[in-house]
């Protein structure tokens, strides 16, 4: 059999990924499994050549992982990182992703040059094109100037981890570019590879720009995003209803778009050359069989849609599994489609190991994987729909009766099976899902993309700019948009969210589907299975805050960049949020890094949200979080201006009808047993135009009229500073009360004219935390600063080098616990004297990973 060798080399995989981390625990599972096989070899179970096969496969994987990480992380570009300027030549390496406002593109370079000319480079580039003003197309050789550094992104408690993501994409550099004047095309026949890819990126460029000539409205976004792959024109509200009514997949191309496809195509020759005559039919038999006619004629119309949807990762992994299907049914096979599914996974994995880790690929093949279980229990149980119904009935609604009742069921268990992924990817458990997609997947599927796909390839062919059949299309979109996002508005609680579920909790889930599935077990074992399945989905619905009592406290400090974002959980359970950090075109902090902390700790409603002044990159995220959480209460300085992303922050407030608080020195925010949270700034001002006017034009009285906050919380104190700067600093080390604290927010991102070193040597503080983006452009912080604080013996965290900071303390213990993201990532183990230490670490942070402590 050759299914356990391909899950030896699958398991082989998972364990290589380890090997960096854990080196000594992989060698001894290694040498255990070869104790094991040689067992099974003594006592005849297993024969001396297949004990060395899966042995081989195992080890072959883990080699084989290592060897491909080495070789996509290998690049010279090192020493060019962080000038200010490098001239590169390079070779536009795969198809360019576009949005209304700007392109990425990842360039293979293969020169660089210095004083002396032009030296050879490798390595990969990822170019952001900012309004761009031509296209680009693989092949392309180009030449420009840049700052090359290396990619990098915000570190949170299972947040996100951008340069993570371009490491397993095999990114080794990233850079800016913001006018064509500095990017020079350089003509040079492109090869056969980048022939075919230009090719296609042509095709796909003709189709959108007909398509954007046809349609308008979300009409047009979601026709790119379904027919040839490009998501960039989706906004962040668009994809909210998808992913609210539990539809969002229908966005990217990959199993549910090409198997709709395939089965349609397959269906429709294969049934419309069964109707032939039956002379025809005998002398077609004696050449080829009807299926395998439809096998023929649907593999071309399925490649052809994953390359016009620009073969990404996900696609490809689906036209694999196609094809593999396709051959299985050629053959005759049909019923080993596990077998099928090993081995297409073994393969892209084989291509691309990191794969492994992506959320798309863990979702379609845990998707398939439940069909093949739901079919190989369909027949086991003798029915090839699901239903035992022998009622009488005429034979044509009676097969479209049994249609219909798969695609429920089909529905049902893929959304069944791919709610853990989707709650720890997306914290999200979309419940209303089976429904929506009974009705949209049918929809979209055997009428969006085959009338989408016949306009495409028309345009292709007759090279025209507007596509045929638009107005029948712009009607279906809209219908299929404006219906989900009346469900989204109307059904309350269909964006659910959740905390990530532990990583152990989802094994155990999967554990009860396998066992829940199996023909071969007890009933008993089968309805205690789904018993146990429903009890973990009601938990993780639920996502109660474990280990929190009524003496417990929390603050977090997150990394959002070059910006501010804390969070404070008090011991009673009230929940203040401290700015929202910055939002940028297609980036909001607020969406991105804020609502996943808080639904990662269980945390639905925020009791008080500081927005300290109104400048961008402290408040432009919290117009999202007032619309997605229950807000108490909104507290202001009261300065008002006209930037787009205050105007956003104040409708946001007034539309969800959120009291709004001016807040000024001496008031309480909020009181919760022994902890108090007080406003020490700004004092107490005339609120008339003309002041306020002359605030908010100020960048300097802006940052001084900022809401600096302390809160007092047993034998614990905490100083939220915002950007204060030097008079506002003056002014609190005049105060008549000493307003100490133990842990102090450093002022303004330690900017240099927040430096006040009579304050810092009145503050008595042990911790400071600098909120501060990684190479920003403001130089923060100022050494000086941080000089500052050092030599009054205070321990400095920086986000921009630990990640998020969260300290956590008992009110009647003055002990407390300092933790940052940093300190939660897993390290490479090095040989030498510690290499047993820093495993046993690595085990304890893998440990608190996967049972969810972090």
């Amino acid at each position: 059999m050759i299914l356990p060798p391909v899950l030896s080399v699958l398991a082989g995989l998972l364990a290589g990924s380890f090997l960096p981390y854990l080196p000594c625990s992989i060698s001894l599972l290694v040498f255990l499994f070869g104790i094991v096989l040689a067992w099974q070899e003594r006592s005849g179970h297993v024969s001396v050549s297949k004990g060395l096969v899966l042995f081989g496969s195992f080890v072959f994987g883990i080699v084989w992982w290592n060897a491909a990480g080495w070789w996509s992380g290998h690049h010279d570009l090192t020493r060019w990182l962080d000038r200010p300027t490098v001239q590169v030549r390079g070779t536009v390496a795969e198809e360019v992703h576009r949005t209304p406002d700007r392109l990425a593109v990842i360039v293979q370079l293969s020169q660089v040059r210095e004083a002396s000319g032009w030296e050879p480079a490798s390595g990969r580039l990822l170019i952001t094109w900012r309004a761009p003003d031509h296209r680009l197309y693989p092949g392309d050789t180009i030449e420009t100037s840049v700052h090359m550094r290396p990619p990098y992104g915000t570190r949170n408690p299972g947040g996100f981890d951008y340069a993570a993501y371009l490491a397993r994409e095999g990114v080794h550099a990233v850079a800016s570019l913001w006018d064509a004047e500095h990017l020079r095309l350089r003509e040079q026949p492109p090869s056969l590879r980048y022939w075919v890819s230009r090719t296609i990126a042509r095709w796909r460029g003709a189709v959108n720009e007909a398509a954007t000539n046809s349609l308008n409205g979300p009409a047009l976004s979601i026709f790119l995003a379904v027919i040839i792959g490009e998501q960039g024109l989706l906004s962040p509200d668009e994809r909210d209803v998808f992913t609210a009514t539990g539809t969002a997949h229908i966005m990217a191309i990959s199993g549910t778009h090409l198997g709709i496809l395939a089965g349609l195509m397959f269906f429709l020759v294969r049934d419309g050359v069964r109707r032939l005559p039956s002379a025809w039919l005998e002398r077609l038999a004696l050449r080829i069989t009807p299926t395998r006619l439809a096998v023929l004629a649907t593999v071309p119309v399925v490649v052809l849609y994953a390359l016009l949807a620009g073969a990404k990762i996900a696609t490809v992994r689906a036209l694999v599994m196609i094809l593999f299907a396709m051959t299985a049914v050629w053959l005759g096979r049909e019923r080993q489609l596990l077998t099928v599914l090993a081995i297409a996974a073994c393969l892209l994995l084989l291509y691309h190991p990191s794969s492994l880790y992506d959320a798309s690929f863990q979702l379609s093949f845990v998707s398939v994987y439940a069909i093949a279980l739901m079919l190989r229990w369909q027949n086991w149980a003798g029915t090839d729909d699901g239903s035992m119904n022998t009622e009488a009935a005429p034979r044509h609604w009676q097969r479209w009766g049994s249609r219909f009742r798969q695609i429920v069921l089909v529905s049902l268990v893929v959304t069944t099976a791919t709610l853990p992924l989707v709650a720890y990817h997306f914290n999200q458990l979309a419940w209303i899902g089976p429904f929506t997609n009974v009705v949209v997947v049918p929809f979209v599927g055997f009428l969006v993309i085959p009338i989408g796909l016949m306009s495409a390839f028309w345009v292709i062919g007759s090279d025209m700019d507007t596509l045929p059949f638009a107005t029948i299309l712009q009607r279906l979109l809209d219908a299929v948009f404006h219906g989900l996002r009346l469900l989204s508005e109307v059904i309350p609680g269909t964006e659910w969210h959740v905390a990530s579920p532990a990583f152990l909790s989802i094994l155990v889930f999967y554990v009860l589907m396998v066992l829940a599935t199996r023909p071969e077990g007890s009933r008993w074992w089968r309805v205690a299975s789904v018993g146990g399945i429903l009890i973990l989905t009601v938990w993780w619905a639920w996502s109660p805050k474990l280990g929190w009592d009524e003496d417990s406290l929390r603050v977090a400090f997150l990394d959002i960049g070059q910006g501010d974002a804390a969070v404070i959980e008090l011991p009673d359970g009230q929940v203040v949020v401290i700015d929202g950090g910055p939002t940028y075109t297609r980036l909001d902090m607020g969406r991105a890094v804020i609502g996943p902390y808080l639904w990662d700790r269980g945390i639905r409603r925020i009791d008080h949200i500081i927005a300290t002044h109104p400048q961008w990159d402290h408040m432009g995220g919290l117009a999202w979080v007032v619309r997605h959480f229950d807000v108490g209460q909104f507290w202001s300085n009261g300065i008002e201006r006209s930037n787009p992303f205050y105007l956003r922050v104040k409708q946001a407030v007034r539309e969800s009808g959120v009291g709004e608080t001016r807040a000024w020195a001496g008031q309480i925010i909020t009181r919760a047993g022994p902890c108090r949270l007080m406003v020490l700034n700004p004092p107490l001002f005339p609120d008339t135009r003309t002041v306020l006017s002359a605030i908010s034009q100020n960048g300097s009285l802006l940052n001084n009229h900022s809401i600096v906050t302390q809160l007092d919380c047993g034998l614990h104190s905490f100083l939220f500073t915002a950007d204060a700067e030097r008079e506002a600093l003056r002014r609190l080390s005049r105060m008549p009360e000493n307003h100490r604290a133990r842990v102090v927010k450093v002022p303004h991102h330690g900017a240099k004219s927040s430096l006040e070193r009579e304050w810092i040597n009145g503050l008595n503080a042990e911790i400071a935390v600098i909120t501060v983006g990684r190479r920003n452009r403001y130089g923060h912080p100022d050494r000086s600063v941080v000089d500052a604080y050092v030599q009054h013996g205070i321990q400095v965290y920086r986000t921009d080098r630990d990640g998020a900071v969260w300290i956590t303390a008992k009110l009647d213990d003055p002990r407390y616990r300092v933790q940052t993201a940093r300190d939660q990532m897993v390290q490479p183990v090095w040989l030498g004297r510690s290499i047993i230490d820093i495993e046993i670490k690595n085990w304890s942070r893998l440990w608190r990973q996967w049972s969810g402590e972090v």
